[in-house]
């Protein structure tokens, strides 16, 4: 939370990783553009910072055609990936010193008030993804048929692929199964998505050239 190149990765994630994604589907880079760009615009009213440095999503506000999607990005943990983040603090446990258990209080405070930038920006990158991976699909009938998946599973698919699941659920079976493996790998999440984003795009790429 501290790594300046963290944030910068995260905050230019859509346009280093989305836009490509559906300007490659779809063959429409300046489309794909055109629907990030709304996507931002959408995504700044919907989400906000408290002064008490809280990130709320608030997708009630969204225009209906989106609703339905980002309603079901939200039930998927896709959304909003501070939730689970949010529930682990009330697995705080006492030590029984209380110098141990103040000091412990006061860092995961203030560890948690940082995670909310990171919160926020997650949160307005996944809209933004949603939006003009939804959008170029219903442009796109013919083209989202022979993928045989409707707009709504096409724009999922696309924020799972390019923004990343890191549910505990969807966590990899290995990474969970592994004794230390999450203590290892629970902050590289991020970059074993990317090679696996790449890769796959490399065998896109070839498949079916000569």
């Amino acid at each position: 939370l501290t790594s300046v190149g963290y944030h910068v990765a995260n905050a230019t994630q859509p346009t280093m990783v989305t836009v490509p994604r559906v300007a490659g589907d779809f063959g429409d880079y300046a489309g794909a553009w055109k629907g990030l760009n709304k996507g931002y615009g959408l995504a700044m009213k919907l989400v906000s910072m408290s002064s008490a440095m809280e990130t709320n999503v608030d997708v009630e506000n969204a225009p209906p055609e989106y609703q339905k999607l980002l309603k079901k990005m939200e039930l998927y943990q896709l959304l909003d990936v501070g939730m689970e983040e949010d529930l682990s603090r009330f697995e705080s446990f006492n030590t029984g010193f209380d110098a141990l258990d103040i000091t412990s209080d006061k860092l995961g405070t203030a560890t948690h008030k940082l995670y909310q930038v990171s919160r926020l920006v997650e949160a307005v990158n996944r809209i933004s993804a949603a939006v003009a991976a939804y959008d170029m699909a219903r442009k796109n009938p013919a083209t989202l048929r022979a993928m045989n998946m409707t707009a709504e599973e096409y724009a999922i698919n696309v924020v799972e692929d390019t923004q990343g699941n890191f549910s505990r659920l969807d966590a990899p079976l290995l990474l969970k199964s592994l004794p230390g493996a999450k203590v290892i790998t629970q902050y590289r999440k991020y970059q074993l998505l990317m090679a696996w984003h790449y890769s796959s795009a490399f065998k896109q790429a070839f498949k079916g050239e000569s």
